[in-house]
């Protein structure tokens, strides 16, 4: 094996916690203003905390970097605004186990708000929480530690840095490489440092003196950082490897009283001690343990497993019980634990007066007298041993029983457990980095981590999956119609980083629900003996919204509004104070938005100008040009501005800041009022596409995801069986898909190299039932979960003996088809977002990315209303269907009308008896159309139980339309008086219908005045109105009448309640209650109308798959190389082998050949001794010859 490289000569140094570094920015001209921040650094230490790397300035930016509990802690603020009454500090924690006396490599990036901290290669993000995007310094800047930890921001050690570093570097200055060189007396004396070659020690490549006729270098010249370098103390360059303790000793498992060290000491004493160093992050175990008789009388330390504190519990004869626990008193400690990670020392004693235990130098002790003489055995059990409990994990060291030190090499083999190990602590810290999301806490034990979700608003394994809806619109799916306002929490990026917040979602506009972002101050408050501008401040309290997350808010919304108020007894607002400043800006008050700029506008006004709402319009008060309150004073007061902030890039008012209004004395003061902050409308929620076509798809990036991935979308759909979404890994093999199944179920399945894995839903109602569903699932180290709206989650566990797989797909992913494009999708997808991140698959259409079957927005082909008259639309989002059975239509829209023509009198009846409507009706509604020139014949009739029991509506002997009834008050009849013959051959439409009961008739032809007949005057309370028993329905005449008084015409859309008599009339198969005398005398008619057709869709056709301009269909060089050879060596073999079949066969056809052709006379005669006789001969055959012509033109 060889080995390339270069040598490796680091810079390094050891500090002793009494000695710093100092980078002098406080000089003039050396302070710094950066966008981007790098410290790389390598250190080694056996210390828990210390302070490493320090830097400020005085606009409260800060950078810190200490260890702090065996942890990295990174501390840093980007600057406030002076009038800033919020912290605007970040507070990241990385690495654990950092004082093992190895080395770890720190890498920290801070590019504007985006923080990366990376320790020995596991990197952590976090986005800061600030207004700016620079880091200013203007003092001095220290490495290793700090003269004084007075007024140093967010520094939580106090102590200096005791350890090496190595190669530390600060945006690109070599501190310990400038300190070499630039302070002598730093690190050497000044005699030893003039003797160094600097150029060697510093890294130069030597110069050969043939090629170098320059001047040469100085050790002023080396100092290209040109900062100036200070500091405290002696650094000293060696770096000593660290000592192994053979007396460190690890519990790898954790197990019922079977893992321990069994301890042999002379017995018989009155008196037992022991003494150790523990460290864990395993709550529970027992750490020392001894019995007296077979564990009925014992002694036990050992760690509780609810908070991790330690207890010790003794039963001995002749004596109470005695039972205590110790929390960990160090305040950084969660819930007083001893189980993290840091190292502990216990010390415990137990004579014939009082037990005494000290822990971490903290004494606990029990008096009392035992009454019987202590007698201890000579058996002790380290890390287990007690019956039922279980054993100790983690590391001991320095364990000594009885003021005799357990020595590892000494101890016989059958006396300890043979798993555990010697010489090193090899616990690990399975809550580092925290895999518990959203600031949960972590706990672990030797098998795997927790994560406490509560009171995080996230659910889960590790809470990553957001318990909320994202917007008030999703909220409205679900809730809109149990109130017209609910106050719920939603979270606006489901797992993002924004924290979820309480608003008030209002539903009184279905369309557009408004969210409402409610704080603490909106009655009137005074403001009073405040006379300088802007002395007057107050910070709205909006509880857990933050500037982040209302600037997503205010982003999402379509419009946003704020109503502010403010009434003035002499107090100016927007006017320009005298003897402030240059008055360039200043105004009396102002108001600060989200972004933490002054806005010097009120309510109306816009910015850039100085005014309110009577400003813009000219209105206002007095002589002022401004605002109200900023006029002379000549209107009585109160004088009041008013009006809606609706510049979204400024919602909401974050503070307010007021001057002028006096002392407490005068007559000078003022009120405002600031409303909550109301929003409408949500791109998100609007960020919709429709899928049309089978085979249409849109193209998302491959999923990513580390260690969590989630996904969350809403869908509207009416097919039962589809892919939604789905990605695959052609190298890897790894799978994902989301499938609707059967219209009841939804499925989440993956393949990530261990099988398929498939999480299922199923719900009690349709998912293709075309209104909005909700999905949401996970994927995370300990667990896969699928909820879909709100159904209890499915969950998969994932096996934690086995190393987590992460997706890894290298083809995008497919949203609405397989990647083969098969088990296409149709209908709506909405508000995709995949961690946290917004999809945005609008854009994608709108922006002509893809086009192809799908379009913008939640286009439903039943929302353009295609069906007509009445018909219902049936929604398949690649097409629709029109239900026409309840219109006396029919056709692909419920366009053509459906007509009989009845010629010579034909009658129709229909018998209803089999129809099991027996009971009657009050009020019927009768429509029917006809075209005739006859004036006579039924156009409809239902007849009833009885003689007396029927409604009639004909055509009358005058032209127009009666109607004749008798449901039991009598026969009466109602006619149109109109003037206008109706049997003139043109189109009519009959409409007849009773209200009120049964009591009133209306009558109504074409657009013709209305007939109204009203019976109630000559009718009792008691009198019967209702059409009993149906029975019979009649058209163009009934059975009782003579066929040359039956109708002669066309009649078409003939409707009696839900009753389309011509509709039975033609069905097909026949309906057998249905009866035409003479058959077959009515045929269909469409009464000379034409046919509504729908409009004919473009036609779409799928474009071709592009070919990929950088896509090599052949192998690499080398193989590209070794087949052009091969090809080369075939080709010249085979050319060689035909050229060689060539030669062979010319020289076949050509040499020796027996018998040719001539045009010689042939020997025909076999006495023929000459030619001459031969050609004498008459049967000499001989050539013909052509006699040649020539032509003359």
């Amino acid at each position: 094996m060889e080995l390339f490289g270069c040598e490796y000569h680091p810079f390094t140094v050891r500090f002793d916690g009494q000695t710093w570094i100092e980078m002098l920015l406080d000089q003039p001209g050396r302070e710094t203003q950066t966008a981007v921040d790098l410290l790389k650094f390598r250190f080694r230490t056996p210390k828990v905390n210390g302070l490493i790397f320090y830097g400020d300035d005085s606009q409260n930016d800060y950078f810190a970097v200490e260890l702090f509990r065996g942890r990295l802690q990174v501390s840093m603020g980007l600057g406030t605004y002076p009038w800033a009454t919020e912290r605007m500090g970040n507070v990241v924690v990385a690495g654990s186990l950092l004082d093992d006396e190895q080395w770890h490599d720190v890498s920290i990036i801070r590019t504007g708000k985006n923080l990366n901290i990376s320790v020995d290669g596991i990197s952590i993000w976090r986005n800061l929480s600030s207004i700016f995007m620079h880091m200013d310094m203007n003092r001095k800047v220290y490495i290793g530690g700090v003269p004084s930890f007075s007024n140093k921001r967010s520094v939580t050690v106090t102590e200096n840095f005791a350890g090496c570093i190595e190669e530390f570097n600060f945006n690109g200055v070599q501190v310990i490489r400038d300190t070499l060189r630039s302070k002598p007396g730093l690190i050497m004396t000044e005699e030893i440092w003039s003797r160094v070659d600097w150029l060697d020690a510093l890294g130069y490549p030597p110069r050969d003196p043939l090629l170098w006729w320059g001047p040469p270098t100085t050790t002023q010249q080396l100092n290209i950082s040109g900062f100036a370098i200070g500091g405290n103390g002696v650094l000293l360059q060696d770096c000593p490897p660290p000592t192994a303790d053979p007396t460190v000793i690890t519990f790898p498992r954790i197990e019922q009283s079977l893992v321990f060290i069994k301890i042999e000491r002379s017995g018989g004493t009155s008196k037992v001690t022991f003494s150790m160093s523990f460290r864990t992050f395993n709550k529970g175990g027992v750490l020392f343990y001894h019995t007296v008789d077979n564990d009925k009388n014992f002694i036990s330390f050992e760690m509780e497993d609810v908070y991790g504190h330690l207890m010790v519990e003794i039963i001995l004869p002749g004596v109470n019980p005695i039972r205590y626990t110790m929390p960990n008193e160090d305040s950084a400690a969660f819930n007083g634990t001893f189980a993290d990670g840091l190292w502990h020392s216990v010390y415990f004693e137990m004579s014939q007066t009082s037990v005494r235990t000290v822990v971490d130098g903290r004494e606990y002790t029990t008096q009392q007298t035992f009454l019987e003489p202590l007698h201890f055995e000579r058996i002790f059990y380290i890390g287990g041993g007690r019956p039922q409990r279980f054993s100790f994990q983690g590391c001991m060291r320095q364990i000594s029983v009885n003021a005799q030190d357990v020595v590892w090499s000494k101890l016989d083999p059958e006396s300890r457990s043979n798993e555990i190990v010697n010489g090193s602590c090899l616990i690990t810290d399975r809550c580092s980095p925290n895999p518990c999301k959203h600031e949960a806490p972590c706990t672990q034990n030797g098998e795997t981590f927790f994560c406490d979700c509560t009171n995080t608003g996230y659910s889960g394994a590790v809470c990553h999956q957001s318990e909320y809806f994202t917007s008030c619109s999703e909220v409205g799916l679900f809730y809109g119609q149990v109130a017209p306002q609910l106050r719920v929490i939603i979270d606006l990026d489901g797992s993002g980083v924004l924290d979820p917040i309480t608003v008030l979602c209002d539903f009184t506009d279905r369309g557009s629900p408004e969210t409402r972002i409610e704080h603490t101050d909106v009655k009137f408050i005074s403001v009073d003996g405040f006379q300088n501008p802007g002395s007057y401040s107050r910070t709205l309290n909006y509880g857990r919204a933050s500037r982040a997350v209302l600037s997503e808010l205010t982003r999402r919304a379509v419009y946003c509004e704020q109503s502010v108020a403010y009434r003035c007894w002499n107090a100016k607002l927007l006017a320009k104070p005298q003897g402030f400043g240059d008055g360039t800006e200043l105004t009396w008050g102002w108001w600060v938005g989200r972004t933490g700029r002054p806005r010097y506008y009120w309510g109306g006004g816009v910015p850039g100008l100085k005014m309110c709402e009577c400003g813009v319009h000219g209105t206002c008060t007095g002589n002022s040009l401004t605002c109200n309150c900023d006029g002379d004073g000549s209107d009585a007061p109160p004088l009041v501005d008013t009006g809606l902030l609706t510049f979204k890039e400024d919602l909401p008012v974050w503070e307010v800041r007021f001057g002028d209004t006096g002392t407490l004395a005068d007559q000078k003061r003022a009120e405002y009022s600031i409303n909550d902050m109301r929003c409408n409308g949500d791109r998100f929620f609007d960020n919709t596409v429709t899928f049309v076509k089978l085979d249409a798809n849109l193209e998302l990036p491959s999923i990513f995801a580390e260690y969590e991935f989630d996904m969350s979308f809403l869908f509207k759909t009416t097919i039962k069986d589809a892919v939604l979404m789905q990605n695959v890994g052609r190298k890897s093999g790894h799978f994902f898909e989301l499938r609707i199944r059967s219209g009841i179920a939804f499925r989440f399945a993956f393949n990530v190299g261990n099988g398929l894995q498939v999480l299922e839903v199923t719900t009690a109602y349709w998912l293709n039932n075309n209104q909005w569903h909700v999905v949401r699932l996970e994927r995370n180290r300990k667990e896969a979960r699928l909820i879909v709206d709100t159904n209890p989650a499915k969950v998969l566990v994932e096996p934690h003996e086995r190393s987590f797989l992460m997706f890894n797909f290298d083809q995008p992913l497919f949203v609405g088809t397989t990647q083969a494009f098969t088990d296409g999708y149709v209908g709506c997808i909405s508000n995709v977002l995949v961690n946290g991140v917004i999809q945005d698959i609008r854009g994608i259409v709108e922006r002509g990315e893809t086009t192809y079957g799908v379009r913008p927005g939640c286009q439903p082909k039943c929302d353009t209303k295609p069906c007509l008259n009445r018909g219902v639309c049936n929604e398949f989002y690649s097409h629709y269907y029109c239900e026409c059975g309840l219109t006396p239509f029919r056709g692909f829209i419920c366009g053509r009308e459906v007509g009989g023509t009845f010629s010579n009198g034909p009658m129709v009846k229909i018998d209803l008896s089999s129809m099991g409507d027996s009971f009657g009706t009050l009020e019927e509604y009768i429509t029917v159309g006809f075209k005739s020139k006859s004036k006579r014949g039924i156009l409809m009739q239902m007849l009833g139980e009885g003689k007396t029991n029927f409604i009639i509506v004909r055509v009358n002997n005058n032209g127009g339309i009666t109607v004749e009834f008798d449901v039991g008050f009598g026969r009466f009849e109602v006619t149109t008086d109109y003037i206008v013959d109706l049997s003139s051959g043109q189109h009519h439409t009959v409409k007849a219908w009773r209200t009120h009961i049964g009591q009133v008739w209306h009558l109504q032809v074409d657009n013709y005045p209305e007939i109204v007949k009203d019976f109630r005057p000559i009718l009792s309370e008691t009198a019967d109105t209702r059409l009993d028993k149906p029975r019979f329905l009649f058209l163009g005449r009934n059975d009782s009448m003579l066929q040359s008084s039956g109708f002669d015409g066309c009649m078409y859309g003939a409707q009696w309640n839900n009753l389309f008599p011509l509709r039975m009339i033609f069905e097909d198969p026949k309906n057998p209650n249905t009866y035409v005398e003479p058959p077959g005398a009515v045929t269909e008619n469409k009464c000379g109308f034409e046919e509504i057709l729908p409009v004919p869709e473009p036609v779409e056709v799928r474009p071709p798959i592009p070919f990929p301009p950088n896509l090599t269909l052949v192998g690499t060089i080398e193989d590209l190389t070794r087949q052009r050879m091969i090809f080369g060596t075939v080709g010249s073999l085979l050319a060689l082998c035909i050229l060689a079949l060539l030669i062979v066969c010319c020289r076949k056809f050509t040499l020796k050949k027996g018998n040719y052709r001539t045009m010689e006379a042939k020997q025909v005669v076999d006495n023929v001794s000459t030619v001459d006789e031969a050609l004498a001969a008459p049967t000499a055959d001989l050539p013909e010859a052509q006699t040649s012509r020539e032509w003359w033109l």
